[in-house]
């Protein structure tokens, strides 16, 4: 870095968010006519710092569609907009959409402008307001682009770097603070678009390159009122004959005035470009008589900083179009494990490319910015392996950050390394309805402290009794689990409040819903009291299964909110099948009835086993009840059984004709082989005897000669093995199948 023996220090750090052109990668759907496509949108934001919340206002988007040959096809406007989504009309021969928010669309002539091409009708549109624009492309129709829409200003902040502050802190250096600032000779106007018409694609976006309107509206009035907050300013050249300076007010010590340019490390002027940030810090400053005593004063005279300059885009990728820097990921946010460890470790993926071509040897040796509260240790890289490693302690309370720059070349990435406790969905709720058709409208909340670049962020919503209504089911993804709950999975693209619209699927009792995401802590969503699972330790396969024979344990995981808790913190269970493995905090109050009282709140686990098994057992003695202050209401759980040692099960039925309720809800039937070859059954089956092959049976069975056995793990809901009574000792054979996923509620099994 060039050195000039200026008296104040201060660094310029410019962050810059990129709009990267979509490619779907898919075959074209074909569509005719107009119809009604939802897109999902964000802002990403300019850093990780908290921003004023008019950079992210979007009050309204239009859909200035074009076809394939880029002619305008007409605008549509944005219906249903949510949190992060909206619906529009789009026209079947729409392949380029330009989505601009927060235009005046007063004096815009549609009807005149049919036909136009889009790189002659789109740079005509400027503004001096916030207006937001992303340009995609559409080849499938059911797959719709995600839209990231950018905004049409730069962005400049103030702040005093941590090491200064440490210093001042300590004494070793006199009070300098920021009182405010304000920007002076720097454009009010520009372009909707950003767009360069001599470029291989000439609406991608540019860290070097700004799109100028015709009158910019260049701001000269010497700045009136000077405040803290972030200022905005429009795209320009910033030349040296008409270049944009910062005038920064101080107090303390040093209650002066002071000019700053946008310069880089070579000292050349930045061009302002859209969607930048310009952070301007405070490293470090000489004692003495600096600066002058008037805004004026500190116009006329010579700029007295000297600026190191990086630039950083919102994106894992930054380049000057030669080079190339990739970090991933620039935000990390490691949460307490709740194990006990004192650290956890950080690794980030970093590459540098050099005319495309990997020269991770120029990495340098990674940076700590700023760590105020000492979380990182052992910062170290690994070139061979394009890895940046520190350990991060964790913390148990509150919210600790640090940064650490990574740069090659010119290049340079800020990544922010966040250590705290979890995160809380908190308030979460739903209303409380139990019938079919209720609506089940879910609400929760993701705290602002969550750093922008951080989104999306896919939450994971569990339910057994919801499914979503048209408000939401496009916007998730739905996958089932072997227990029978559904999770649905929820994509939040920015903080703040969040709406899931469900209703009830069918009738129920109650039910307890979960939020769950690795840095927060899972949120119960539901009645005071709710029976979570059995085992719920076990494989997805065995969950809500207990192991068949007595002695066997079942570990029942309940819920309890605070204020059932403050309410009556005693509860009642009842299994008329199991018994509490240790006595501590129960009450036998006979007939299967046990009295339990909780340490405290919250989701917890208790100790039951199984007193005997049968696996004739009615359904009812298998469900485990609990009970609060109402006898009336109490929540339930039925549970399986599975297999736990390799063993021969025998269960007899009747021979002809006599059906065999399973205990399963599922009816046996035995027919002779003679009545299969009368009733048109494949020939090619008749006949068997002994041996089945291995494969037509499926995992969990083995075969012995004139015996079956189960391999311990099987659920024997899922499926029984039968053998029949009658004299001549036949086999009843079948390619066997899980009962519980026939198709009919009558098994036939032939006899040979």
């Amino acid at each position: 870095m060039k050195k000039i023996c200026y008296i104040l220090l201060l660094s310029l750090i410019a962050i810059l968010t990129a709009c990267q052109k979509y490619d779907p990668g898919t075959e074209p759907v074909s569509r005719s006519g107009d119809g009604e496509v939802q897109f999902a949108y964000s802002v990403p934001d300019y850093t990780v710092l908290r921003t004023r919340s008019g950079e992210n206002t979007v009050s309204d988007i239009s859909l200035l569609q074009f076809d394939a040959n880029g002619l305008f096809l007409g605008r549509s406007t944005a219906t249903d907009m949510l949190a992060g989504t909206f619906k529009a009309k789009i026209s079947g021969s729409t392949r380029i959409i330009h989505f601009i928010a927060n235009y005046d669309w007063s004096t815009f002539d549609e009807r005149g402008s049919l036909g136009k091409d889009e790189q002659t009708l789109i740079p005509e549109f400027e503004s001096d307001g916030w207006v937001l624009w992303d340009r995609r492309e559409i080849d499938n129709f059911n797959t719709p682009p995600q839209v990231k829409l950018l905004r049409n200003q730069a962005k400049v902040t103030v702040e005093i770097d941590q090491n200064l502050l440490d210093l001042m802190a300590q004494g070793q250096r006199e009070q300098f603070t920021i009182e405010g600032f304000a920007l002076y000779n720097y454009a009010t106007r520009g372009t909707v678009a950003s767009f360069r018409p001599n470029a291989t694609d000439p609406f991608e976006w540019s860290a070097d390159h700004p799109t100028l309107p015709g009158n910019p509206g260049m701001c000269t009035d010497k700045p009136a009122g000077l405040d803290t907050e972030p200022k905005y300013m429009f795209e320009s050249d910033n030349s040296y004959n008409n270049q944009t300076v910062v005038i920064l007010h101080a107090g303390g010590a040093y209650k002066k005035y002071y000019k700053i340019q946008l310069i880089d490390s070579e000292l050349n002027l930045y061009p302002v470009v859209r969607n930048t940030h310009f952070r301007i810090r405070i490293i470090d400053y000489m004692p003495g008589n600096i600066g002058s005593g008037s805004v004026e004063d500190a116009l006329n005279s010579p700029p007295i900083n000297d600026l190191y300059a990086e630039i950083i885009k919102e994106s894992p990728e930054i380049s000057d179009g030669s080079d190339r820097l990739t970090v991933n990921p620039i935000v990390n946010i490691l949460t307490n494990p709740g194990t006990g460890v004192a650290t956890q470790r950080l690794e980030l993926d970093v590459k540098y490319e050099k005319s495309n071509v990997i020269t991770n040897g120029d990495l340098r040796n990674p940076q700590v910015l700023s760590d105020p509260d000492g979380i990182l240790d052992n910062l170290t890289i690994d070139r061979t392996a394009g890895k940046v490693y520190a350990d991060v302690k964790v913390v148990d309370e509150g919210f600790k950050r640090a940064e650490i720059r990574i740069s090659a070349g010119a290049l340079s990435r800020i990544v922010t390394v966040i250590s705290c406790e979890k995160f809380t969905f908190e308030p979460a709720g739903m209303p409380s309805g139990i019938n079919k058709g209720d609506s089940k409208t879910l609400t929760f909340n993701i705290p602002d402290e969550i750093p922008a670049a951080y989104f999306p962020l896919e939450c994971v919503i569990t339910a057994r009794n919801l499914e979503p209504t048209n408000a939401s089911r496009n916007n998730l993804r739905i996958e089932s689990n072997a227990d029978g709950s559904i999770d649905y999975i929820y994509t939040a693209t920015q903080a703040g409040p969040q709406t899931v619209y469900f209703q009830n699927s069918r009738n129920h009792s109650g039910e307890l819903v979960t939020i769950s995401h690795p840095i927060f802590k899972t949120a119960y969503v539901g009645p005071a009291l709710t029976l979570v699972a059995i085992n719920r330790h076990h494989t997805t396969y065995l969950q809500n299964c207990v192991g068949y024979g007595a002695g066997q344990e079942a570990l029942v995981t309940f819920y309890m909110s605070e204020d059932a808790f403050a309410r009556q913190s005693l509860v009642l269970f009842h299994a008329p099948n199991l018994t509490p493995s240790d006595m501590t905090g129960f009450s036998d109050d006979g007939n299967g009835y046990y009295y339990y009282t909780p340490a405290g709140p919250g989701t917890q686990t208790v100790s039951f086993k199984v007193t005997s098994a049968d696996l004739d057992q009615d359904e009812a003695a298998r469900t485990v009840k609990l009970y609060h202050d109402n006898m009336e209401e109490f929540t339930s759980l039925t549970y399986e059984y599975y297999l736990v040692n390799t063993q021969f099960l025998r269960r007899k039925f009747k021979r002809a004709n006599h059906a065999t309720n399973l205990g399963n809800g599922k009816a046996l039937f035995v027919v002779s082989a003679y009545a299969l070859r009368h009733d048109n059954h494949d020939p090619a089956t008749h006949g068997k005897t002994g041996r089945i092959e291995a494969e037509e049976i499926g995992s969990g069975l083995a075969h012995g000669w004139r015996q079956w056995y189960m391999i311990p793990g099987t659920r024997l809901d899922h499926l029984m093995l039968f053998e029949i009574e009658e004299s001549s000792d036949r086999r009843a054979t079948r390619t066997l199948r899980r009962i519980m996923k026939e198709t009919s509620d009558i098994i036939t099994l032939r006899a040979e």
